[in-house]
């Protein structure tokens, strides 16, 4: 979050720890394939949370706090500026699976 009183834009990184126990058409004992399933998820997840993020911003709601973590960062916080530009600020996410097991489980 850089510069609340002024033009802030977020970012926000999503870090996923995964497991596939089996999935149909993919060999999951091959690398590719696995980095192939962690991409599909990624693309999957982040178009989700930008259509969820949207939402929030549309309806000039906060659920996850981000003018409070603004707040704490940024010194003679101005509230009315953040509530007149939070609904137009640039949110940056990025979504990082990573499949620390593949395969049956026993």
């Amino acid at each position: 979050m850089l510069h609340a009183n002024q033009e802030p834009k977020v970012r926000i990184e999503v870090k996923i720890k995964a497991s596939i126990l089996e999935v149909q058409g993919y060999d999951l004992g091959k690398p590719l394939d696995v980095k192939n399933i962690e991409y599909k998820a990624e693309q999957a997840i982040e178009k989700k949370l930008n259509k969820m993020l949207t939402m929030f911003q549309e309806n000039n709601i906060d659920p996850i706090a981000m003018g409070d973590i603004a707040r704490s960062k940024t010194r003679n916080f101005n509230r009315k500026h953040w509530e007149e530009v939070y609904p137009h600020i640039p949110i940056d996410l990025a979504v990082d699976i990573e499949m620390i097991q593949t395969g049956i489980a026993e």
